[in-house]
């Protein structure tokens, strides 16, 4: 699932948060991914008897230590989350992708109350609707991509770079995802066929020349992915799309 972040950088997140999501037999889900600011997320529950995802992950926690016994000098330290990630979602036919597969859908808000770190210290309040998509992972050796693409476009943009990057990629028939050099800073991305994450690294001008790593996930019913890299003080987007 794709997690649309904020159209203004000045408002908050403009890269793309994901999930990938298992859902079992039994009802039970994991959950694994990472918001559009950069923080992981993940969550393990089960599907409610009405067929709903109670999803909740709570955000940015912060240690803060409290004498409980003055007299013997004990302290404890307490865990407190500073945001969270809330919402109801189901597992719907994906009809805005005119597809029949069942793939989590919902409306979630995503809060950071101020200061946790240091992207957004102001905080923010955001609401999104989830994108997804079932992800059925191809056979091997069978010639069959795991997007319907041979060439595309990867984009790189926000996150303090001072112009988007763009980038010509190569899908292969084993899916394989490649870059031809030389390309905008290096950029190597990188692709789990099982899986539909996308991941990679490019050289940010502003990060000392250092690799800086981008993550993210493809959606099958929709034929690209989306993702987030983080910059010096915001995060940017990644978008992979057939060209």
């Amino acid at each position: 699932m794709i997690l649309p972040a904020f159209d203004n950088a000045e408002e908050g997140p403009t890269g793309f948060g994901y999930g990938t999501v298992s859902v079992s037999d039994l009802g039970r889900i994991k959950m694994a991914g990472g918001l559009g600011d950069a923080h992981s997320i993940k969550q393990g529950t089960t599907v409610s008897k009405h067929g709903v995802w109670p999803l909740y992950v709570p955000l940015y926690a912060q240690l803060s230590q409290v004498v409980t016994n003055i007299s013997n000098n004990v302290v404890k330290t307490n865990k407190e989350s500073q945001g969270s990630l809330v919402g109801w979602m189901t597992f719907a036919t994906n009809t805005p992708a005119g597809k029949t597969h069942r793939a989590p859908q919902g409306d979630l808000v995503w809060t950071k109350n101020g200061w946790t770190n240091d992207f957004y210290p102001d905080g923010f309040t955001n609401e999104l609707s989830v994108l997804g998509s079932r992800h059925i992972a191809p056979i091997k050796d069978s010639g069959v991509r795991v997007m319907d693409m041979t060439n595309g476009l990867l984009v790189l943009a926000e996150g303090n770079l001072p112009e988007p990057f763009t980038n010509s990629v190569f899908l292969s028939t084993n899916s394989v995802l490649s870059s031809p050099l030389p390309n905008a800073n290096t950029t190597k991305p990188a692709l789990s066929a099982k899986f539909g994450v996308l991941k990679g690294a490019f050289i940010h001008p502003a990060n000392n020349a250092k690799p800086t790593k981008f993550f993210g996930a493809i959606l099958q019913d929709y034929n690209y992915g989306r993702g987030y890299f983080a910059g010096t003080n915001e995060t940017g987007s990644v978008r992979l799309d057939p060209e």
